[in-house]
Order: structure tokens, then sequence, then C-alpha cells
């Protein structure tokens, strides 16, 4: 019997309904203090990282609810494999990522069907093969990235790459990489 509701638990997390990431905590007071990568789903939290994480997820953070204030507070995310996400923000409105670095992912911030961002003051560098962006904008609106440092030693696709999104604004970013583009905008308007 244990062996059937293992077998079960393991499908439910394969299709989606279980995931590896906790939640981050529910927000009674403000800013709420967080230690650990987690999915930010409660509307208007403000989560503030209280020490540097290393990562062990393939998404460290994401957030998936209107609003949600990420501020690193100085801190940095490590991530243990250039293969994984550091921030993932999907199927967001308004909300922002502020104050701090993330190292070795993939792709440092994923922003996707989501409008009305505000993203500064983040350092975003890999020193691992493997990193394809360090941040990508798809199906977007009206993003905003300012103060920003996005740097690679190895082979890096894209320092930042925006795809089928409009409304986005870049201003006081330095980009030090190896790699194919700096900035790659694919198919936008009003940039």
């Amino acid at each position: 019997m244990l062996k059937y509701l293992v077998f079960f638990i393991f499908c439910l997390y394969i299709i989606g309904f279980v995931s590896a990431i906790p939640l981050c905590p529910e927000p009674f007071t403000s800013p709420v203090f967080i230690s650990e990568c987690c999915k930010a789903v409660y509307h208007g939290a403000f989560y503030l990282l209280d020490r540097d994480i290393r990562s062990l997820e393939e998404n460290c953070f994401v957030i998936e609810a209107d609003n949600v204030t990420l501020d690193f507070g100085g801190h940095k995310i490590i991530s243990n494999s250039s293969y994984d996400t550091g921030i993932l923000v999907k199927n967001a409105r308004g909300g922002e990522v502020i104050n701090g670095i993330l190292e070795n992912f993939s792709t440092g911030l994923f922003i996707e069907n989501s409008s009305d961002g505000a993203h500064e003051g983040l350092t975003i560098s890999s020193y691992e093969e493997g990193a394809s962006y360090g941040i990508q904008v798809v199906d977007s609106s009206f993003q905003e990235f300012d103060n920003l440092s996005i740097k690679s030693e190895e082979m890096m696709d894209y320092g930042i790459l925006i795809e089928n999104s409009t409304h986005t604004r870049i201003a006081d970013v330095v980009i030090e990489w190896m790699g194919s583009y700096g900035v790659y905008v694919d198919e936008v308007s009003y940039h």
C-alpha cells in the first residue's frame, strides 16, 4: 500500500500538482523575512531576504501573484547548477525584484506573460559555462530595468533578451559578457 502512495505522490509531482519548491510564507507582517527559495502566491506581499541563499531548486523564486516585491536586501542567491533560473516571474502584474545579486544561473531573471514590473539594483553574473541569459522577457509589457550589472566570464548567449513584448525600458545597465548579444530585441515594439 505504501509503495502505491509513494508512486501516486510522485505522479502528482511529475504533472505539477505537488511542487518541490515550498510556498513563501503568508504575509501577516510586512516585510516577510525569508531565508530559502520559495513560490510567492500571495498578492501584494513584500519579501525581504535575511541572508544569502544557495539554490538547490530549478527556479529559486517563483512569483505568480500581483504586486509582489522581492527585496534581496543586498544579499545574493547562488546556484549550484548553471542550468537553473534564479527568479521566474510568471502571469503577474506589478511587482519588483530589487537590491541583490544572482550568481551562476542559466537565466538570472525570467519574466513571462507579466506586466508593469520594476526591477532595479541587481547584479547578475555567471562564471560557469552553460549560462544563456542574464534577463529574459517573453510575452510581457511595461517592464522597467534600472541600475543593473550583467556579467559573464564564460559564454552567455544574451545579456538581455526581449521577445514578443512591448513597452520595455532599460536604463543605467552595464553588460560585460562573452556571447552573442548584449541586448537582443525580437518582435517587439515601443522600447
